[in-house]
C-alpha cells in the first residue's frame, strides 16, 4: 500500500505565474513564489487581484529589474550574475521599493567594499543607508584629487561647495603648522557641521592583539591626503594607531578601517 503523499515544506513551490510588464513595454512571465515568500508589499500592492492579465509596474527600469531577477533566475546554476557597484545598485533599489529584505542587506553588503565613495553617497541618499554618508564623505574630502565633472554633478553644488570648504580649510591647518594638521576626527566634525551627514552612534569597542578599537575611517601621512597602514598620530595626544587593510577587515569581523590605540 502506497504511502500518502505530503508537500514538502521548502520544495514543493507553486506553480502559479505571474505576467509583468514595464513602462517600455516589456513583458515578463515568472513564478509568483519569489515575491510571495520573500516580499508582504508586493504581493499587497501587485497580486492581490488574481485576475489581472498583467501588473504593470511603473517606474522601473528593463536593466534594474533584469539585474533583479537574476538573483532569482541566474543564468548558469550556482552563478551570481550581478557583480558590479552598478549592477548591485539596481538591486538595491527595487529591493528597497519593494521590502525585499535579505536583497537588500545583500545588496548593501557587497556595495560597502566595491563602490565608490560617489556611487555611496548617491546609492545613500537614494535608497536610505546613512550609514554610508561619513566615511564615503570623509573618503571624498581626503582624496589626493579632486571631483571629476560628472561625480561633482552627481553631487550637486552645495554639497560641492561644501567639499571645497572642508579641502581647503584642511590644507591651510596643515601650512600653518604639521602639528596643526588635520586628523580624521577633525574632518568628520567639518562634515557632520556641514550637516553632509548624520551624527554616527558611538560603536561598541573591542580588544584585538592587546589594542582597544576607536571608530576612525582614515589614518593618513602628513599631507592629510594619501591612505597609508602604518603607524601613526590618530590624535594630537600622541597615541600610536593603525589601520586595517580590507582583507584585515574581513578576517576580523568588521566593515571599518578601525584605528587601534593603545589601551
Amino acid at each position: 500500500m502506497p504511502l500518502p503523499s505530503t508537500e514538502h515544506g521548502r520544495y514543493f513551490i507553486d506553480a502559479r505565474v505571474v505576467k509583468i510588464k514595464l513602462d517600455d513595454g516589456t513583458l515578463y512571465q515568472v513564478f509568483r513564489h519569489f515575491f510571495e515568500q520573500h516580499s508582504p508589499i508586493f504581493v499587497e500592492e501587485y497580486l492581490s487581484n488574481e485576475d489581472a492579465d498583467y501588473i504593470h509596474l511603473a517606474d522601473v527600469t528593463r536593466i534594474d529589474f533584469d539585474r533583479f531577477l537574476s538573483l532569482m533566475y541566474p543564468s548558469a546554476l550556482g552563478k551570481c550574475d550581478v557583480k558590479t557597484p552598478e549592477e548591485w545598485i539596481s538591486v538595491l533599489r527595487l529591493a528597497t521599493k519593494w521590502s525585499f529584505v535579505d536583497l537588500r542587506v545583500l545588496a548593501i553588503g557587497q556595495l560597502r567594499f566595491d563602490a565608490t565613495p560617489i556611487d555611496r553617497i548617491a546609492a545613500a541618499r537614494e535608497l536610505d543607508v546613512p550609514e554610508w554618508l561619513l566615511p564615503a564623505f570623509i573618503d571624498v574630502c581626503m582624496a589626493p584629487k579632486w571631483l571629476t565633472q560628472e561625480d561633482a554633478e552627481r553631487l550637486g553644488l552645495s554639497t560641492v561647495v561644501e567639499i571645497g570648504r572642508i579641502r581647503e580649510e584642511m590644507h591651510k591647518a596643515f601650512e600653518r603648522s604639521y602639528y596643526d594638521r588635520w586628523t580624521p576626527m577633525d574632518v568628520e566634525k567639518a562634515i557632520i557641521a556641514a550637516n553632509l551627514a548624520p551624527t554616527p552612534p558611538r560603536p561598541d569597542t573591542f580588544n584585538l592583539d592587546g589594542y582597544q578599537s576607536s571608530w576612525v575611517s582614515r589614518v593618513t601621512t602628513p599631507d592629510a591626503l594619501s591612505p597609508v597602514r602604518t603607524p601613526w598620530m590618530c590624535s594630537r595626544d600622541g597615541l600610536g594607531s593603525l589601520v586595517l587593510t580590507p582583507e584585515e577587515r574581513v578576517a576580523h569581523g568588521t566593515h571599518s578601517q578601525l584605528c587601534f590605540n593603545d589601551a
